[in-house]
């Protein structure tokens, strides 16, 4: 094979393999970068629910932490309902 035929090769396989990692990444940003765990101390307590439980977290901050380390969606509702 000339050198012609094996740059074009290598950059068709470049382009294809750049094309199946955007395909399969994420879309938008990380929603747990690093350092998202680094909560405040505070205590404003607050109710969080997946939509059957519900528990209450010391503050919001811990709820995004609880999300990043479970990978289950949590809402923050109504204290009320963790009572």
């Amino acid at each position: 094979m000339d050198n012609k035929r094996i740059l074009v090769i290598l950059v068709v396989v470049t382009i294809l393999a750049q094309a199946l990692v955007e395909a399969t990444s994420p879309v938008g940003p990380d929603p747990c970068p690093p350092g998202v765990c680094n909560c405040p101390r505070n205590y404003k307590p607050v109710c969080a629910s997946d939509g059957r439980k519900t528990k209450i977290f010391s503050n919001a901050c811990r709820v995004k932490c609880a999300v990043c380390d479970t990978r289950i969606s949590l809402k923050i509702v109504d204290m009320s309902l963790c009572s």
